[in-house]
């Protein structure tokens, strides 16, 4: 099994438990079977990673000096000596992080000014009239 990571890097999986020695050959080391050893996982897994650019690979796992094709990568690709396992390495995406918006920079004298003008103007607006009558007492009178 080969996956390709979010680094970038490709990692190669093989399950083969009772293996003493497994290694990684492929067009990546120009198919030497003893270059890239990989690692025995405690579950009866071997593992390789590495950093490739991006394309399609060919690739073989050698296990004990027995050749073994992945059965699960990308693909397969026949050639005169059988069934060779193909890997495809994609380019990774980078992603640039997004600039944080910064605040305008208010002192504190503004705010303070902006503030009395909007508290100002939702006040509500009461027009007073001059009163009609002034003199209550000419009032009552006229009555």
């Amino acid at each position: 099994m080969v996956t390709q990571r979010s680094d970038g890097s490709m990692e190669f999986r093989f399950f083969r438990p009772q293996a003493n020695q497994v290694n990684l050959a492929g067009e990546f080391n120009g198919w030497h079977k003893h270059s890239f050893a990989m690692t025995r996982m405690d579950d009866g897994w071997w593992q390789y990673r590495i950093h490739l650019a991006p394309g399609v690979y060919q690739f073989r796992y050698v296990a004990d000096g027995e050749w073994f094709t992945d059965y699960a990568a990308f693909g397969l690709e026949r050639n005169h000596l059988g069934w060779n396992s193909v890997g495809k390495v994609d380019p990774v995406r980078v992603v640039k992080p997004s600039k944080p918006r910064t605040q305008p920079k208010i002192r504190p004298r503004q705010l303070t000014a902006d503030l009395a003008e909007i508290l100002d103007r939702s006040k509500p607006q009461i027009r007073t009239q001059e009163p009609i009558f002034t003199d209550l007492d000419a009032i009552l009178a006229a009555t």
